[in-house]
Formats: structure tokens, sequence, C-alpha cells
């Protein structure tokens, strides 16, 4: 007696049951891409978290410096001799760990982006998964009624002829 594989049979008779072929399955994977890709809310979403990482770098660096200079009309009398123009150059220091506070604050601000980004694409793809298993549903239901119309009109073709024959 032979000893059948049992695996290749029970993932036909699962395929079968399911109504799910691997053909539709990777056509839903490929619509899912198409409006991850085209989807503008999603888009904005990740530029939203995009423009938030380029914030970190930003918030842990230094203020600017600031160059001020002075040209006087007449020159002013000083202890030194007369000043005509003065030139001078401030860097304003923050206090200890405010900049690590800062940076670490954006960095959290830009994962909180990016889980909004994941929330937005999450519900995007649960639209498209309902859509597409309703529309799978309707496209199995009319496969089934056009089935049970060429049975029906068989049955009623050979009513017909064993009426017709008595």
């Amino acid at each position: 007696m032979k000893t059948i594989k049992r695996g290749p049979w029970i993932l036909l008779l699962f395929l079968v049951l399911s109504g799910m072929d691997p053909l539709y399955s990777q056509m839903l994977d490929d619509y899912l891409g198409i409006a991850a890709e085209n989807n503008p809310g999603l888009r904005a979403e990740f530029n939203t978290y995009l423009a938030s990482l380029e914030r970190v770098p930003q918030s842990g660096a230094l203020p600017d410096p600031q160059l001020s200079f002075g040209l006087f009309v007449k020159p002013m009398e000083r202890f030194m001799g007369n000043q005509v123009a003065e030139i001078s150059v401030m860097q304003m220091f923050p206090w200890f760990g405010t900049l690590d506070a800062a940076k670490n604050e954006a960095s959290l601000m830009a994962r909180a982006k990016y889980e909004g980004f994941k929330e937005e694409k999450t519900a995007l793809f649960y639209e498209v998964k309902a859509t597409w298993y309703a529309l799978s549903l309707l496209e199995s239901e009319i496969a089934i009624t056009e089935e049970n119309v060429r049975i029906l009109q068989m049955l009623e073709t050979s009513r017909s002829s064993v009426s017709s024959a008595t």
C-alpha cells in the first residue's frame, strides 16, 4: 500500500476551502503597496516625521553667535583714547543639561510623529483589506450564483426533454 504525503494535500485543501489562492494574496499586497505610495495623508504623515527628524540635531546645537558693529559719527573719548568704531562678538551658553534635554525632547517628538505615521498606515491598510475582502466575497457569491443558474438551466432543459418525451 502506498503512503500519501499529507502536507501538500492539506495546503491545497486549505487554499480551496479558504477561497484565497496565492495570486489573490499577491494582488492584495500589490494593492496595499499602491495605496501606501499614493495616499496623500500617509505621505504627509511621513514627511512630518522626516521633518521632525531633521530638528533633532538642530535642537542640540548652541545658539548662533551674535556679531555687532558700531560706527560713531563723532569720536568718543575713552580712557584709552578716542574711539571711532566698536565691534563685539557674543556667544550665549545655555545652562548645563539644557541642550541634552532639548535634543532628547526633539527625538521623542520625532518618535511620536513616527508612531502617528504607523497609525495612519495601519488605518489605511485596514480600509484597503476590508474593501478587498468585501470584493472577494462578492466575487465568490457571483460565481456561486452563476453556477446555480447553470445547474438550474440544465435541470430545466432535462425536465423539459423528459416531459416532451412522455
